[in-house]
């Protein structure tokens, strides 16, 4: 897919940016299939203990991410919509019903909290 630059990328999203509704999922099968880089834009944006990158770095990283020919990124931050939906040829918009959204919040919390009490219960700790 090609647009007039001869870039060729996507871009997913969620109208509410609902968590664990399989954005980053989707876009790291879809790079895979299609043999394009994945970004990751959480990666980007978020530094260690969850704090914010500064905008002009995270937007800076996003401009530099999306150079590349081909791309499949994840993620929908106003913050750089400009950037990633002026370079994308194709946006893919998850809009899950509610018993989509419910059914991937209930895996979600269970995940957590799974992960955390295998960590806690670790001989180590």
């Amino acid at each position: 897919m090609e647009n007039g630059d001869g870039a060729g990328d996507f871009q997913t999203g969620g109208g509410d940016r609902q968590a664990g509704a399989g954005k980053s999922h989707m876009a790291e099968c879809l790079a895979g299939i299609l043999g394009y880089a994945h970004i990751e834009l959480d990666a980007l944006h978020w530094l260690p203990d969850w704090e914010m990158r500064p905008l002009d770095s995270f937007r800076g990283m996003v401009t530099t991410a999306t150079a590349a020919e081909t791309w499949v990124a994840d993620g929908n931050y106003s913050k750089v919509r400009d950037i990633a939906w002026a370079r994308a040829t194709t946006v893919v918009w998850l809009n899950w019903d509610t018993r989509h959204r419910r059914n991937c919040l209930k895996a979600l919390i269970y995940a957590t909290t799974r992960a955390f009490w295998m960590r806690f219960l670790r001989p180590e700790n």
